[in-house]
């Protein structure tokens, strides 16, 4: 499969009804070409068949809740059809007995709050795995919203939080100091985010090089203020038209300011897809020449250690990463084959973009899966 099967799947993944015509006029091809593929994708079985995606499987639930339910004697069947009953309900889990250690993953606070309130009706210990400061983030983000009076509740909610749990991770050395403050007598470990079984056993592939094909600089993930993809990616493109073209797959908060910069602009090397199950993700990476991301220049940002930046060495693809602080450290010392700029600086990503496209297509990076494999990570 070439780049161009990856766009129109990407295409057909977003309207499976969509008519030649309006196929061909998407992707710049003629409507032979278009229908050719198509066939050979189908009899191929690379297309297995198209589906429908109703307003529910398309419209985010504005309002979600998780509620625990304990269940004494005989009456978890009868529960179980009722609670299936109700339309709210979209899924139902259990467990047996009792837990022995109530463990929470977050990146945001009320995911541990909700952590460690179980942890106290159940008298269990909590084990908090600390994926972003979520105080620290907000004051940054909020700074200019009439919610930042919030904070202060918030920081005491995490301070709350913190205390109460048996053991914390944190998967960013820059997260410590904040941590030590507000619960100086709690344990903190540190092991970084890690590379999913999916990275260490599957091989992505080298675009093969086309006449007439502009390398393709691939963003995966959410486009909101953290990100400020708005902030660059315009006079990046600018800079690089005719050199390279931009593929950003995702949403976010600040989607629609970037889109309008680009049409406002008149850019041709954009391409914004939304967002897509992670196994079509694997998909636009075999197609990208080199993967980017970018974190705006808040303080916080200093302090993070993206998980991104460890799926993305895994694929032996060049690295372009607009971060600083830690996370610029990690990148420079950890990810061979990688350029860092200064976040929001255009000029700086356009001179990264030249600089990856003139050093190897692949970088061998079996150290670093190694080490960072959560197998491993969890061996320790």
């Amino acid at each position: 499969r070439d780049d161009i099967d990856t766009r129109l799947i990407a295409a057909l993944r977003r309207d499976g009804r969509a008519s030649i015509s309006d196929l061909a006029a998407m992707l710049k091809l003629a409507r032979a070409t278009v229908r050719s593929r198509i066939e050979r994708l189908v009899s191929s079985g690379e297309i297995a068949g198209f589906s429908v995606l109703t307003r529910a499987d398309v419209t985010a639930a504005p309002v979600r809740g998780l509620t625990l339910v304990c269940i004494e004697g005989r009456g978890t069947d009868r529960i179980t059809a009722q609670l299936q009953g109700l339309p709210a309900v979209q899924a139902i889990h259990s467990t047996n007995g009792r837990w022995d250690l109530i463990y929470a993953t977050s990146s945001r606070l009320m995911t541990a709050a909700l952590g460690a309130r179980v942890a106290c009706r159940t008298g269990m210990p909590l084990y908090l795995d600390i994926r972003d400061l979520f105080t620290d983030t907000m004051t940054d983000l909020l700074a200019g919203s009439r919610i930042r009076h919030l904070i202060p509740a918030f920081r005491r909610l995490e301070r709350w939080t913190l205390r109460r749990a048996a053991r914390v991770n944190l998967v960013s050395p820059g997260f410590l100091d904040h941590a030590r403050k507000i619960a100086p007598a709690q344990e903190f470990r540190l092991f970084t985010n890690g590379i999913d079984t999916d990275f260490l056993t599957r091989k992505f592939t080298v675009p093969k090089a086309v006449p007439g094909r502009l390398p393709v600089i691939l963003y995966g993930g959410n486009m909101g203020e953290g990100q400020g993809l708005h902030h660059v990616i315009p006079g990046a493109a600018k800079l690089l038209r005719g050199e390279a073209r931009f593929r950003l797959v995702g949403d976010g908060g600040r989607r629609r300011q970037l889109e309008e910069a680009v049409q406002t602009a008149g850019l041709d090397n954009v391409e914004m897809l939304p967002p897509v199950p992670r196994d079509a993700l694997y998909d636009h990476y075999d197609a990208a020449d080199i993967l980017f991301l970018h974190l705006n220049d808040h303080p916080a940002f200093l302090k993070v250690l993206p998980s991104k930046i460890f799926e993305y060495a895994a694929t032996g693809k060049p690295v372009l990463a607009g971060v600083s602080g830690q996370a610029a450290e990690f990148v420079d010392r950890e990810v061979s084959g990688s350029v860092v700029f200064p976040p929001c600086d255009a000029e700086a990503l356009a001179a990264g973009v030249r600089t990856l496209l003139g050093g190897p297509r692949h970088v061998e990076r079996a150290a670093f899966r190694d080490r960072h494999s959560r197998r491993r990570i969890m061996a320790e």
